[in-house]
């Protein structure tokens, strides 16, 4: 689903009315705190130790109960760098990426694109225990 700039700019005001925030300095702090932790949450070292606490988590207690995972990223971009660390401690195969791609994507993102048939053979595959992948990475997709 795409939604316009315009879109967001309009829902971001009418919320910000409703909470009675109009002070446009204020909104700027506001946006300012939301970028600065989407930086955050999509830094590179945080993602490294997210992905090494997840595998290791997922090893000793998930896995050896027969489950599955939802690894959940900030957006997509998060999603791939999670995928490429998550690889450096797992198995590649038991972890999948899948978000909705589009043409004017990044290299990175284009690296994780799936047509709908592969895209629906991971979900399918997803549903069944003895099957890979193990761990669905995903931004809002699938949640």
């Amino acid at each position: 689903m795409l939604v316009l700039h315009e879109t967001l700019d309009q829902e971001f005001l009418l919320l910000a009315k409703a909470e009675g925030v109009a002070d446009i300095e204020e909104l700027n702090k506001i946006l300012e705190r939301a970028v600065n932790l989407k930086n955050f949450l999509k830094g590179k070292q945080r993602i490294e130790q997210v992905a090494e606490f997840v595998a290791k988590h997922y090893r000793e207690n998930v896995e050896p109960l027969g489950y599955k995972a939802f690894l959940v990223g900030v957006d997509r971009e998060a999603c791939a760098h999670y995928k490429k660390a998550l690889d450096q401690f797992l198995p590649p195969e038991y972890s999948e990426v899948v978000y909705t791609g589009n043409n004017n994507d990044s290299k990175l993102l284009k690296e994780f694109h799936l047509d709908e048939k592969k895209e629906r053979q991971i979900r399918k595959n997803f549903g069944k225990l003895d099957q890979l992948p193990k761990i669905l990475i995903v931004t809002e997709k699938l949640l």
